[in-house]
């Protein structure tokens, strides 16, 4: 079994985390927060520290973890200032990936819509219609830069 942690549950004290995961026998990094920074703004000074630790603690990287899409409107346009925005960011994660060795860069839904199944009308209250529909073409850029990259996309839609 492999077992790993997100070092920011740790601690954002970045070498800390990795001497906790050594504590408890912990294989696999995922890096979110290093330092107080989300992982997509660390520079390249940061970066090559993080690797360094990274070796000296014998520790691989299982994913990259910046907030892409996390809290994006449903109705947000793909190509649109935010959402390229959003994309840019996503390509700085996957550079990362490349440079700490991560075959996999994680990125969120949008904002969460609440889903309701039934009928006589309860879907016209609290839900949002075409979810779904609207979310695909928000992603398909991302799935396409993360081919080209010859890197896993990993979508958490909880």
């Amino acid at each position: 079994m492999k077992t790993g942690v997100i070092t920011d549950g740790i601690s954002r004290d970045f070498e800390h985390a990795l001497t906790v995961m050594d504590e408890f026998n912990l294989e696999y990094a995922e890096l979110q927060f290093l330092w107080d920074k989300e992982v997509g703004y660390l520079e390249s000074h940061e970066v090559k520290n993080a690797k360094e630790l990274l070796d000296k603690y014998g520790k691989k990287v299982s994913n990259i973890c910046h907030h892409i899409f996390a809290g994006m409107r449903m109705d947000e346009k793909p190509g649109g200032e935010l959402h390229n925005t959003h994309l840019d960011r996503l390509k700085r994660c996957m550079e990362i990936a490349h440079e700490v060795g991560s075959p996999c860069v994680r990125i969120l839904s949008p904002k969460k819509e609440q889903i309701l199944f039934g009928a006589h009308g309860a879907e016209k209250w609290n839900v949002a219609k075409g979810a779904w529909e609207r979310l695909l073409p928000l992603i398909e850029p991302a799935v396409e830069i993360a081919k080209q990259e010859n890197l896993k996309l990993v979508v958490e839609t909880g």
